[in-house]
């Protein structure tokens, strides 16, 4: 805690002023000036203190339900988690971090991440009504989420095929080259969360941070917010990084007016680059972060997350759709499209029977899709920092263990593989639930219908009724599966703590 000078009331970073403020006396000070009066106290009192080791201490709050964990101020009690969305009250306890090198400080206020909520579930017409209810809004919390930022350059002479085609009379010739060019690239402040807890499609979805707004670390800009653990390390994400900037830079060098006349594979300039990592550093970035409890079709407790770039103001947010909405909508929406359609394009029936069973088939393989999706979300397969922080605890976990022999050397399936696959295998089921038996009746009366092809058309209308319902069973499927690809398990980190018999019915 930062004691005010004055009056020795609390202070905190004040986002507008870009000051320390007393909220008692109304006293403004420059955060540096704070923390170099504080030398003494500050490895006992600050909300988290250096060490020479390039580590600190923190105070750390656990959900004892999830698992999730935040730094914060260790005189302001946490009573609600951020990841699961949990009313409880935090376990608290001392630990040692390390120290970032960087801060981004906030420049959005809770009002100005409240208004760029607003706008954007206004225009997300068919999501439900408790996404845009004020009381939830104002539960987003300020934390500093922990990101590695990486640095690359290029400097020297780099080579990659081109090719120039021309056409001479009735033939066309292609000459090959072999372009060697000097490069002086350089990139700076690529930036990727460290935390295994801050999904990377939310994380992705309010990139980037400009770290030209970034300062020296000091824990005076976090006095009055939380902060997310780093458990994610820097090498995880390095070729992500190298990749983005490589892929940059090729289509720079193919843009250059002077390999405008040629033809150039972006990804062979890419691979011929080689950047080099200057450095990979640990900096701390701000988010609004909000979550919420919601109940899917199953009567399941799901969380959803919103979350608004502290810097930017840019915002990303799990929005499920109200399937009353969207069928009421889309039948509203129907009535003049078919009054339009019945006055300018005329179908035989024959036509529309063919038609709707295309839309059915269509249907279905999208369904196939959603179900794989489905279990990649359920189980976090393409969260990369996830996935890290789950390995090394399950290499922690084997390593205590005696290794057995093995028996044959047939590839046995990991316990996430196997996991998938459930999902995978239940999202089918689900989604297919009342619709599969439908569905084959509707394609076998269609097929024998364009095949047959009887003479009184009321026998083609039965069956584009017939398939028509179909069609608007399996949508409906779609937009249930949709949903729970925006409504979250409930998280259960391996970390001390989590439980996953704990009582999570409540909302916040």
């Amino acid at each position: 805690m930062y004691e005010c000078p004055n009056c020795g009331g609390n202070l905190k970073y004040d986002i507008k002023s870009e000051k320390m403020k007393c909220f008692y006396c109304d006293s403004m000070f420059d955060p540096y000036e704070v923390k170099d009066k504080r030398k003494v106290e500050e490895h006992t009192e600050n909300l988290m203190t250096g060490d020479e080791d390039g580590m600190m201490q923190v105070t750390v709050y656990t959900c004892p339900q999830c698992g999730g964990e935040i730094i914060g101020d260790e005189n302001e009690a946490a009573t609600f988690c951020s990841y699961c969305g949990a009313s409880t009250m935090m376990e608290q306890r001392m630990d040692r971090a390390m120290r970032p090198v960087r801060i981004v400080p906030f420049k959005k206020t809770k009002d100005d991440c409240a208004r760029a909520y607003k706008s954007l579930v206004s225009k997300a017409i068919f999501a439900p009504d408790y996404v845009k209810d004020p009381q939830k809004i104002e539960s987003f919390r300020g934390i500093y989420m922990p990101y590695w930022v990486y640095d690359f350059s290029k400097k020297g002479v780099i080579n990659y095929p081109a090719k120039h085609t021309y056409q001479r009379g009735d033939y066309e010739y292609t000459d090959h080259y072999r372009v060697t060019t000097n490069a002086d690239i350089e990139y700076k402040g690529l930036n990727y969360d460290a935390s295994s807890t801050f999904s990377d499609t939310l994380s992705n979805a309010i990139a980037p941070f400009d770290t030209d707004g970034s300062k020296d670390f000091t824990t005076a800009f976090m006095s009055g917010f939380y902060a997310d653990v780093m458990d994610v390390d820097a090498s995880v994400y390095s070729d992500d990084a190298e990749d983005a900037a490589a892929k940059h830079a090729a289509e720079r060098i193919a843009g250059e007016q002077r390999s405008r006349k040629y033809t150039i594979s972006k990804d062979s300039v890419a691979s011929s680059l080689n950047l080099s990592t200057d450095k990979s550093e640990l900096n701390m970035m701000p988010v609004w972060f909000m979550s919420y409890r919601a109940r899917d079709v199953k009567g399941e407790d799901r969380v959803l997350y919103s979350v608004v770039n502290g810097q930017t103001g840019k915002a990303a947010a799990d929005l499920p759709v109200d399937v009353t909405k969207y069928v009421l909508g889309s039948a509203i929406l129907a009535l003049p499209i078919f009054a339009l359609f019945n006055l300018f394009l005329v179908m035989t029936p024959l036509a529309l029977l063919v038609l709707a069973t295309i839309i059915m088939a269509v249907c279905g393989f999208i369904m196939l899709l959603e179900a794989n999706s489905v279990a990649d979300w359920e189980t976090g397969a393409e969260d990369q920092g996830l996935n890290f922080s789950r390995n090394k605890e399950r290499l922690k976990k084997e390593g205590a263990k005696p290794k057995k022999k093995k028996k044959d050397k047939a590839p046995v399936k990991t316990e996430a593989e196997i996991k998938h696959e459930e999902i995978r295998q239940a999202a089918m089921k689900e989604s297919q639930k009342g619709n599969r038996l439908l569905f084959w009746i509707s394609l076998v009366v269609a097929f024998l219908l364009c095949i047959i092809r009887p003479i009184n058309d009321a026998y083609f209308y039965i069956g584009v009724i017939l398939t028509g319902i179909t069609d608007c069973l399996m949508l409906i499927g779609i937009m249930k599966n949709y949903n729970r690809l925006t409504m979250r398990p409930l998280p259960q980190f391996k970390r001390k703590g989590g439980d996953d018999r704990a009582d999570i019915s409540k909302d916040i």
